[in-house]
């Protein structure tokens, strides 16, 4: 029996992107890495908060590269802290990803995520800086999902802006340790916790 038709699998692994994860990308998902998976796929707004080497980064990543891959128009804004943490963290682990799945990728890599990853059918995903909060005003398109690694340190101006881009329904998944006791990735597990999917 030969491999299922293109069509076939963007569906299977978009209704269970554990199976992109292990088959395009290698990748056997652990436990917890597999319940925030899952959630991503049955949520708009999910915050993961956890200590470090946890699979975070790898986690995003793979997120990130499930949802261009098997979404039309997809976009997939990624940001965090600081821009060097998307470029040293968040892009690096992007990076090998992509140039070592079991499975072609294709698109247009950079080595910066400024330039990101993308496809002449206009997916891409993408890093930017959280310095500039217009940044993240202003993206648009038929699926979003935005990626915020370090959540707690990143400005609530930049929340702002991304609330003002998901009226149309777009996901956002938040990383974070626990660093802070205000703003929206606490707000998430407190005040705000109806409006989010949460894991510990």
């Amino acid at each position: 029996m030969g491999r299922p038709d293109p069509d076939t699998l963007l569906s299977r692994w978009r209704e269970a992107p554990e199976r992109f994860f292990t088959e395009v990308l290698g990748i056997e998902p652990w436990s917890r890495q597999l319940g925030v998976i899952r959630a991503v796929r049955e949520n708009d707004r999910v915050a993961v908060r956890s200590g470090h080497k946890v699979s975070k980064s790898n986690t995003a990543a793979g997120l990130a590269l499930w949802f261009v891959c098997c979404y039309p128009g997809a976009r997939v804004p990624m940001t965090s802290s600081t821009f060097g943490q998307v470029r040293k963290i968040l892009w690096r682990e992007l990076r090998q990803l992509y140039q070592s799945a079991e499975a072609p990728i294709g698109g247009d890599l950079s080595k910066s995520p400024k330039y990101g990853l993308t496809f002449e059918d206009g997916r891409e995903v993408f890093g930017f800086s959280t310095r500039e909060p217009e940044n993240a005003a202003g993206i648009s398109g038929e699926h979003l999902l935005y990626i915020v690694d370090e959540a707690s340190g990143v400005p609530e101006d930049v929340f702002e802006a991304i609330e003002g881009n998901r009226a149309g329904g777009a996901k956002i998944v938040l990383f974070s340790n626990p660093t802070q006791q205000s703003g929206t990735f606490y707000q998430a597990f407190h005040s705000k916790r109806e409006f989010w999917h949460t894991i510990h």
